[in-house]
């Protein structure tokens, strides 16, 4: 499926394809920044993260899921340097 995202290292939206599943996505139904992230899943050259909310879904190079061991504050940790160097 196709997916529009932020790319912060470009600094520009683009479209991706995503294959959202059960194997590659990891669901956050119990913290507190859910709007910020709600899943990440493993793409091609790193992971998308999905808040709940309006804005685009983020797409960080060269990081998985099993990287960050699933935990949503490395999560957020990733995002804030991301999105401060690049965005």
């Amino acid at each position: 499926m196709q997916e529009l995202v932020y790319n912060p290292q470009k600094g520009r939206l683009e479209n991706i394809t995503v294959d959202y599943n059960g194997k590659n996505t990891t669901r956050f139904w119990d913290q507190t920044d859910i709007e910020k992230v709600h899943t990440i899943t493993d793409v091609e050259h790193g992971i998308l993260i999905k808040g709940q909310s309006y804005g685009y879904p983020v797409y960080v190079y060269n990081v998985s899921r099993a990287e960050i061991n699933n935990d949503v504050q490395k999560v957020l940790q990733i995002m804030d340097n991301d999105l401060r160097i690049h965005g």
